[in-house]
């Protein structure tokens, strides 16, 4: 599936995913002529809202549902896919994500990601380096960012091996013991 434009999206289908923002994202980029597909692994109450977005849009048949998945399955659609994205926002609740564990996975991996300035994001995800970064809220900047990641295998591998060296720098669980532990020995 790979090189097809395969996007992927692991998470609870809730808002602060931003997932809703997808649908017309999808439209510009089949506007544009840019072949993409997106799989979405999850479920949650959102999922009427962005199926009902995906058909009022056009792009139902560029979709694949594939529900709730365990860690293995995610972890084989992220190494089939082109780009992770997760198009984080603030809920109107005011709820939003830290670092959402799929884009650490997805870095861990060297998939190219797409998300969102929003919370901790930009400290693992710095824009044109370790991922992309559209405004949140706004489907046309996650459209531009989409099609960049897709029409630019240069860029997309860069940003690939960026992040996979960044999360494995930042997140690394023997690094990050010996800091804690220099930590209570002062």
């Amino acid at each position: 599936l790979a090189g097809r434009g395969v996007l992927v999206s692991a998470a609870r289908l809730v808002p602060k995913k931003g997932l809703h923002l997808m649908p017309a994202a999808l439209a510009q980029l089949r506007a544009a002529g840019v072949p993409c597909r997106w799989r979405v692994l999850g479920d949650g109450p959102e999922w009427p809202r962005i199926a009902a977005a995906c058909a009022q849009h056009g792009v139902a048949d560029l979709v694949d549902w594939l529900g709730a998945c365990d860690s293995d399955t995610v972890r084989r659609e992220l190494l089939a896919a082109d780009a992770a994205v997760l198009p984080c926002v603030v809920a109107h609740d005011g709820e939003r994500d830290g670092i959402p564990v799929f884009l650490c996975e997805a870095l861990a991996l060297g998939v190219p990601v797409v998300s969102t300035p929003v919370s901790g994001i930009p400290e693992l995800v710095v824009d044109g380096s370790t991922g992309l970064l559209a405004t949140p809220g706004d489907a046309t900047s996650l459209a531009g960012c989409l099609q960049r990641v897709l029409g630019d295998a240069r860029l997309a591998r860069a940003l690939a091996a960026n992040g996979r060296a960044a999360v494995q720098a930042q997140l690394d669980v023997h690094q990050r013991a010996r800091d804690l532990v220099a930590c209570i020995e002062r």
